[in-house]
């Protein structure tokens, strides 16, 4: 008796369930949408340019849109309170929220408009941009703490 042909059925049918799987798989994979950071998280931003801010808030994401200098030491206050506080960094996580930052250290012309273009004259100057594109910023006080920011981006979310 020839096991040959057998053998062959068995393998193609072996194939055909992996194949089947890794479809499924990247079918699930696809759908989902993970954290932009997840433990132990890495806080990125991304550094400020014309426009970005519209290209990013595409009606998914919250925008978090920071004007700083490295003169600035409120800013740097800010930054060590806020970013040191694990409530934050999930609550930035759970809502995907997209960090900008705009270095206003050598007085660029460019993001100087960009305040004005919100009312703002001063660093820090930190805003949150709701996802819904319908919704206005909410501006945060020079001075930050974790609950104040937290409760800025559940409001941004909807919450």
């Amino acid at each position: 008796m020839n096991f040959f042909p057998i053998m062959v059925a068995g393998l193609l049918a072996v194939v055909a369930a992996m194949w089947a799987n890794l479809d499924f798989l990247n079918e699930k994979l696809l759908r989902a949408k993970p954290p932009l950071c997840a433990p132990p998280y890495e806080v990125a931003w991304l550094p400020w340019k014309p426009g970005l801010v519209e290209f990013t808030r595409d009606g998914e994401r919250i925008v978090w849109l920071q004007f700083a200098s490295d003169w600035d030491m409120t800013g740097h206050v800010n930054e060590k309170r806020v970013f040191s506080d694990d409530d934050l960094l999930q609550t930035l996580a759970k809502h995907r929220v997209s960090l900008i930052k705009a270095d206003h250290t050598n007085l660029d012309e460019e993001i100087t408009k960009e305040l004005k273009k919100y009312g703002r004259f001063s660093i820090p100057t930190n805003l949150i941009f709701p996802a819904d594109l319908d919704k206005e910023m909410i501006i945060l006080p020079e001075l930050l703490a974790p609950e104040l920011v937290i409760e800025a981006l559940d409001k941004a979310a909807g919450r």
